[in-house]
């Protein structure tokens, strides 16, 4: 709802993985954000500094089939969001639409947060970006 607010076509979501550090993208709950967020027409642009298109390969016969989140019983990223692949792009594309989303608690994105404009909207989900620090409009979700 935060983002529909902002009534922007076009969202930059920081992190893709479920927390700093790792490629590991299972049990994330910016998946879901970024399927809802298709399925409505939205265009998505999604950078983290580690998960790479191979990260986004369905996970049979790989040690993730083991230990792959067996609540959103996701086997297959691709078949849910079919062009994620395609979405990740450069930190440099991600800060130029109108809405930032951070999904994941990586410290680096507090840099990213400050070179944002007045113009724009962060909408911090993990809480990590001191509002006093930034001039882009701030929203965090709790």
């Amino acid at each position: 709802e935060l983002i529909k607010q902002e009534n922007k076509k076009e969202v930059g979501i920081l992190g893709l993985s479920f927390k700093k550090g790792t490629d590991d993208i299972r049990g994330n709950p910016a998946l879901f954000v970024i399927d809802r967020l298709v399925s409505e027409g939205y265009k998505v642009k999604i950078y983290d500094p580690i998960v790479k298109p191979s990260t986004l390969e369905p996970v049979e016969k790989s040690y993730r089939q083991r230990i792959y989140d067996p609540v959103a019983k996701i086997n297959d990223l691709k078949k849910i969001i079919p062009d994620i692949e395609l979405m990740l792009c450069s930190l440099e594309d991600v800060l130029k639409n109108d809405t930032i989303v951070i999904t994941n608690n990586d410290t680096a994105f507090r840099d990213s947060a400050k070179k944002l404009k007045k113009s724009q909207t962060l909408i911090d989900l993990q809480g990590i970006i001191n509002p006093a620090e930034i001039q882009a409009k701030y929203k965090r979700l709790c």
